[in-house]
């Protein structure tokens, strides 16, 4: 399954290239007998110059999953993403950004 937090998530003004990823991320975590929960889009408190507010990011939630597997899905989303996007591993979310390398 797919989901938003419970609460207020903001997708207006998403980027077209973070609704793509959010389907791969949906598909690693499938694989990897998990939901996905998106806890952050176009919302929340980020540093100052954050993608965030672009819609160029995603919070993905990660507290129900093992630390073994969190690694794996990581590593996993790293390749099926590609270059052009950052996935960062945060204490409690995964953080997804389009961010293309020129």
């Amino acid at each position: 399954m797919l989901s938003l937090k419970k609460g207020k998530i903001n997708l207006v003004g998403i980027r077209p290239e973070m609704a793509i990823a959010v389907l791969i991320v949906h598909g690693v975590y499938q694989n990897n007998g998990h939901d996905v929960v998106i806890t952050s889009a176009v919302d929340g408190r980020h540093s100052r110059n954050s993608l965030h507010y672009t819609g160029a990011a995603v919070d993905i939630r990660i507290r129900e999953i093992s630390v073994s597997i969190v690694g794996k899905i990581v590593q996993e989303l790293k390749e099926a993403l590609g270059h052009q996007f950052d996935v960062v591993l945060e204490e409690d979310h995964i953080h997804i950004e389009f961010q293309p390398k020129r």
